[in-house]
């Protein structure tokens, strides 16, 4: 049963008002948050992506929907 204003079968505000929703604030970085990404930056930018079309997958308003595939870490 949905719950009133929205259509999911729970309460995705938890109870709360959209002024308590919107005064949630960030968690702290972890310490080495800047060093990881630009670690990881650093080696994707070695790697050419190759991005390749894959198979169509629907069309929706009159635009063709497809998969692509590209090379990327890991």
């Amino acid at each position: 049963m949905p719950f009133a204003g929205h259509p999911f079968d729970f309460d995705p505000t938890h109870g709360r008002t959209l002024d308590d929703l919107l005064n949630i604030g960030a968690p702290d970085a972890p310490p080495d948050f800047d060093a990881f990404w630009r670690g990881c930056r650093k080696a994707a930018d070695g790697i050419p992506p190759r991005s390749r079309l894959g198979r169509l997958v629907e069309v929706r308003d009159g635009c063709r929907v497809r998969e692509i595939s590209y090379d990327t870490l890991g």
